[in-house]
C-alpha cells in the first residue's frame, strides 16, 4: 500500500485516525522514535481542500493535512479570512508566519490574481514553500526567508523541529515550544536576518490582508508595521496571547478597527486566540454582512 492509500485510509476510518495520531506521539516522545521519523520527512505532492492546484506538505509533519482532516486546523478561521477576501476584492496578501502556505494557496486558488508575499524563517518549511510555488506556476507568489520584527537586523529564530508549526523569534519559544512541553527537545537556534515590515514599501506592494501566526512574537512583528498599517488599513487575523492582546487591541482600535473572535466572528474577547481585525470605514461591507450574520443568529 503507497503512503497516498494509507491516508486515504485513515482519512475515512476516524477511529484509525485517533490511533494513529496517538501512536505517532508516543514514537516522538522517543529520542530513536524521532530519529526514525526523521527519515521520513521528506515533502510529498498532496491536495488541500479550498487549494485548485497540488502542492507539497512534510511527511512526517503535517499528518492532519495529509489525512484531510477537514483541511488541518483553523479551518473557520481561514474560511473566514476568504470571506474577507472575497467581500473585499483583495488583490495583495502578506502571510507572515506562512509555514507551508495553506493560507495563501487558499486565497491564491479563490483569486487566481492574487499576489501573496510568504514570510518563513523556518529553512525546512522554506523549502516545502519553494517546492509548491515552482511546481504550480505561482510566479506572482514570493518567499522570504528572513523574519519580519521590529528592527532591521539579526535574531534568534528558535525553530520547532518536530511539527515545524511553533519556531519563533520570541525568546520564550526557547522553553515554551511544543517540542520543549511535549518532549522535551530543545528548540534548534538559528540565527536570522530580520526586517521592519514598514520598511519593505514601497519594494514590496502593501498588503490588502495582512496574517500575523508568530507564536508570540506578534508584538513584535506588529511594531515594525504600525505605519503601514495606519496608512493601507489591511485586514488583519492575527494569533495572539492574551499577555499581548490588551496592548495590540487598543492600538488597533485606535486606528479604527473592529476586532472579532475570527473563529465565531462575534466580538473578540480575552479568550479569542485568533483575532480578525477590520477597519470600520474601509471594510465596512465586510462588518456590515457579519454583523447581519451574528444578528440572524442570535
Amino acid at each position: 500500500m503507497g503512503v497516498r492509500a494509507i491516508f486515504s485510509t485513515l482519512r475515512q476510518n476516524p477511529r484509525r485516525y485517533v490511533m494513529a495520531s496517538e501512536l505517532l506521539r508516543n514514537i516522538r516522545r522517543n529520542p530513536l522514535g524521532r530519529a526514525l521519523i526523521a527519515l521520513f520527512n521528506h515533502d510529498i505532492k498532496a491536495r488541500l481542500p479550498d487549494v485548485r492546484f497540488p502542492v507539497y506538505l512534510q511527511l512526517s509533519r503535517n499528518i492532519n493535512e495529509l489525512m484531510g482532516r477537514d483541511g488541518g486546523s483553523e479551518k473557520r478561521e481561514r474560511a473566514h479570512l476568504r470571506e474577507v477576501a472575497s467581500l473585499e476584492k483583495a488583490r495583495v496578501f502578506w502571510d507572515v508566519g506562512a509555514n507551508i502556505g495553506q493560507y495563501s494557496w487558499e486565497l491564491k486558488s479563490l483569486n487566481p490574481t492574487m499576489k501573496c508575499c510568504l514570510f518563513e524563517p523556518d529553512p525546512r518549511n522554506a523549502q516545502t514553500i519553494s517546492r509548491t510555488i515552482a511546481t504550480a506556476g505561482l510566479t506572482d507568489c514570493q518567499l522570504f526567508t528572513f523574519a519580519l520584527s521590529n528592527q532591521n537586523g539579526e535574531t534568534i529564530f528558535y525553530q520547532d523541529q518536530v511539527t515545524g508549526k511553533t519556531g519563533s523569534i520570541a525568546e520564550p519559544a526557547r522553553v515554551n515550544s511544543y517540542s520543549q512541553v511535549q518532549f522535551g527537545l530543545q528548540p534548534l537556534e538559528l540565527r536570522v536576518q530580520t526586517r521592519r515590515a514598514d520598511d519593505l514599501l514601497p519594494e514590496l506592494a502593501p498588503p490588502d490582508i495582512l496574517k500575523v501566526d508568530v507564536e508570540g512574537a506578534e508584538q513584535i512583528v506588529l511594531d515594525g508595521a504600525w505605519a503601514l498599517i495606519a496608512r493601507y488599513r489591511p485586514a488583519l487575523l492575527i494569533e495572539i496571547l492574551k499577555e499581548n492582546a490588551p496592548a495590540i487591541s487598543a492600538r488597533l482600535e485606535g486606528f479604527g478597527y473592529q476586532l472579532l473572535d475570527a473563529v465565531t466572528l462575534a466580538p473578540a474577547h480575552g479568550q479569542s486566540f485568533n483575532i480578525l481585525a477590520l477597519h470600520r470605514e474601509r471594510h465596512a461591507y465586510s462588518l456590515t454582512t457579519f454583523a447581519s450574520r451574528q444578528g440572524s443568529t442570535g
